[in-house]
């Protein structure tokens, strides 16, 4: 089964739901899915620091969208690194093809993205809280 997961962030950073995101994406490859990972290029605690726009994590393909350096100390930085990422994943998610995509609630209401794709795409929608 091919299968998306949508979060902001992603190992190797170090917030919690990008260590979340991480250990369900290497369980599911383990358990033999093929298994791509969305989420964005910056660190959650340094944003000035950037990961690979493309690498392959414990059998899991991370695919980072180019956000901003902004950080989240300002409401304006933290909504353009939202608004970015919720773009680009845009772009990604309709590029790419999934049976299953599974969001993370990071961004907020970040899950009106594929709700709205499902219009286009015919694929399983899973909500993490």
């Amino acid at each position: 089964m091919s299968i998306t997961i949508l979060n902001q962030y992603y190992a190797p950073d170090e917030a919690a739901n990008a260590q979340i995101a991480s250990d369900l994406g290497a369980h599911l490859a383990k358990a033999g899915h093929e298994v791509t990972a969305i989420c964005c290029d910056r660190s959650y605690a340094n944003p000035r620091r950037r990961y690979a726009g493309r690498e392959t994590i414990d059998g899991v393909l991370v695919s980072r969208v180019p956000t901003t350096a902004f950080g989240r100390k300002s409401r304006l930085g933290r909504i353009t690194a939202y608004l970015g990422f919720v773009v680009g994943s845009a772009f990604r998610l309709l590029r790419g093809a999934a049976d299953v995509v599974v969001v993370f609630t990071t961004p907020p209401m970040f899950s009106y993205v594929p709700v709205q794709f499902l219009r286009f795409r015919r694929f399983r929608l899973v909500f993490l809280f």
